[in-house]
């Protein structure tokens, strides 16, 4: 017998359901314990450069980045965990429109990092600060917006026989391909532009000069999270032709993934200017005329007061005795 839910989508038979939530079952395992080992490991780190420093927009971003993630993955286990004779399409969907909706939210906490780190790179420009920030908005507005509409469409058949042993079972609206690609697919557009934008600013700014260790962290762990997030997003873009529970297992590594990074990224700036001995630890370099003076200006992603550095500290990447 083939079932059919509101919208005309046929399900497929149970057996395959089944061997689809066991996949999605051990997806979530692999991508939960990923998340565990990294908070795990990057935990010392944490305390260290972290929850001792002043409170600023980038100490609020990453704490936002790093722990809403863990409400986002209770969030998706609590949406699978539902095999009951009881269950109730309502509770399906609230379970699915706050878990889909809370992932794209810490997404966009993830990337307001790097949104600041190119605006730091830049200079503090204010024409970057308003091209940054209208992409930024228009961007995670329509994201959230996408997702909401889609979450909301979606409907959940009690199938006697199949509820009970697989629990939600969605059926999606029409264009539901269309709609994650085009989320999915601004994920990639963030990337690229923001990547883009720091690779330009790179090398206007170091084309001529050694990198200090501080700078060499800053661009290479950028371009990894480039490169990371968007093999991810390419793979969500192809697998979703069809709402699945693997598929949505993999739209929340999406999210897993932004916040690894994103946190990364601060931690690693952090941890290279604590060991190099300059005065902030989250700081690019930009060049400066004072006088005649061969002299270098910091620019700190906290914005803090800006601290004078030779040409040869730039070089070394360590401060003159």
């Amino acid at each position: 017998m083939v079932i059919s839910g509101a919208h005309g989508m046929e399900f497929p038979p149970l057996k395959d359901l089944l061997e689809n939530k066991r996949i999605a079952t051990n997806l979530q395992v692999a991508v939960g314990t990923i998340l565990v080992v990294d908070y795990l490991e990057t935990f010392s780190s944490e305390v260290a450069h972290i929850w001792n420093s002043p409170w600023s927009a980038i100490k609020v971003l990453f704490l936002l980045a790093r722990y809403s993630i863990f409400i986002d993955v209770a969030l998706i286990i609590r949406y699978y965990a539902t095999e009951t004779l009881n269950l109730s399409p309502i509770t399906c969907r609230a379970f699915l429109i706050t878990g889909a909706v809370s992932v794209v939210v810490t997404i966009a906490f993830s990337e307001a990092i790097l949104f600041v780190r190119v605006y730091a790179l830049s200079g503090r420009s204010r024409r970057m600060l308003v091209f940054l920030s209208i992409q930024y908005i228009l961007t995670h507005t329509a994201e959230i917006v996408l997702m909401t509409r889609l979450t909301t469409g979606a409907g959940f058949p009690i199938i006697p026989g199949v509820t009970e042993r697989i629990g939600c079972t969605p059926d999606t609206p029409p264009h539901t391909d269309t709609f994650l690609r085009l989320i999915f697919g601004m994920f990639l557009l963030n990337g690229a532009v923001l990547v883009t934008l720091m690779t330009w600013l790179g090398y206007k700014r170091f084309d001529r000069f050694r990198l200090s260790q501080v700078a060499v962290v800053f661009f290479r762990d950028g371009f990894n999270y480039f490169f990371i997030i968007t093999a991810i997003g390419i793979i969500n873009m192809v697998v979703s032709f069809e709402a699945t529970a693997t598929n949505f297992v993999l739209g929340e590594a999406q999210g897993i993934f932004h916040s690894i990074m994103a946190c990364r990224l601060v931690l690693h700036l952090r941890e290279v200017g604590s060991e190099t001995g300059f005065a902030s630890d989250r700081e690019v370099r930009r060049p400066v005329h004072v006088n005649e003076a061969d002299r270098w200006t910091t620019l700190d992603l906290q914005f803090a007061e800006p601290q004078k550095f030779s040409l040869r500290e730039l070089r070394n990447g360590t401060k003159l005795p």
